[in-house]
């Protein structure tokens, strides 16, 4: 449509400078020419302002469309940042609690340890002063004929003495421990 606009101005120009001396119509008819030519530039004015402001409206509804899609990846995003606090979260927790266990556990094994040495050191003065006691009586005894056996029977009664000292032991720490 321009070009043939184009073609017609073009026309009109040459036909302009061809003719001097333009009679009364001529120059009514060239008058109206370019009058409508005039009205013709006019109209192409708008009808370019017109599509400038359908491409402004067109990139404004393209950017209302992109700030959507950003928005919802922003919201997105902020889903996915709040699951990742809430799963750092319950893992500190967890390191909490499991600090706490940890501590109750050393504790408990300082605990046990204390009991266990006191209950060595219980087992050792028995086993001594067993030592003593025997080493008395082996020499109130060496005379008898039945030296052998008592020596025997002394032994197993130290074991089972250390026996019941063990399993009273391990009841009173489980019996604290409950």
């Amino acid at each position: 449509m321009r070009r043939l606009y184009e073609e017609v101005l073009e026309q009109l120009n040459k036909v302009k400078k061809q003719i001097p001396e333009e009679s009364e119509y001529v120059k009514a008819l060239i008058s109206q020419m370019d009058e409508v030519v005039a009205k013709i530039n006019h109209q192409n004015e708008r009808y370019d302002a017109l599509n400038k402001k359908l491409s402004e409206i067109e990139t404004s509804k393209d950017d209302e469309e992109v700030r959507e899609r950003l928005v919802k990846e922003n919201q997105d995003k902020d889903a996915l940042i709040n699951s990742q606090q809430n799963e750092l979260n319950k893992a500190s927790s967890t390191i909490a609690r499991l600090r706490d266990d940890i501590e109750k556990k050393d504790k408990e094994m300082k605990r046990m340890g204390d009991r266990i040495e006191s209950l060595e050191d219980k087992i050792i003065s028995v086993a001594t002063e067993n030592k003593k006691k025997q080493k008395v009586r082996q020499s109130r005894r060496k005379a008898s004929p039945y030296h052998r056996q008592i020596k025997r029977w002394l032994i197993q009664l130290q074991f089972l003495r250390i026996c019941r000292l063990w399993q009273t032991g391990f009841r009173l720490l489980s019996d604290s421990g409950s």
